[in-house]
């Protein structure tokens, strides 16, 4: 199972449309944030259609990059170096940086935080070693 990090994020680049978007949920969102959505349906649809993550489900169910240009895998496959794309900026127009997923990343790791995906990320390193 994999675990797909979300933050919000302006894409800079090109242009989009604007136009109203409407669709239909079921039950009741509580926290509409990716690192606190596990178990609500809710919050799970919303944080999908708000946030972008490092990767993301692709038309054929498989994780295709988002916010990551690409990705290795080591041989063991114990690590993976995520490179991301360069023109992400935030909605206040600051650059999207590795620092920022090292934050979530270190907020889901945080016992006081709450994440249901806490576990999930026990004993990960935080890529600064």
């Amino acid at each position: 199972m994999a675990t797909v990090l979300g933050v919000y994020y302006l894409y800079q680049a090109g242009s989009y449309s604007r136009g109203d978007y409407s669709e239909g949920i079921i039950g009741q969102p509580m926290y509409v944030n990716p690192v606190l959505e596990a178990g609500n349906e809710a919050d799970a649809d919303l944080s999908r259609l708000i946030y972008s993550g490092l990767f993301k489900y692709g038309t054929d169910g498989k994780i295709v990059p988002d916010l990551a240009e690409s990705y290795e895998v080591s041989n063991d496959q114990l690590t993976y170096t995520v490179h991301l794309k360069k023109d992400v900026k935030w909605h206040d127009g600051e650059a999207f940086s590795s620092d920022d997923v090292l934050f979530t990343i270190q907020a889901v790791q945080d016992p006081a935080f709450k994440s249901p995906l806490r576990q999930n990320w026990a004993g990960s390193g935080d890529g600064t070693g």
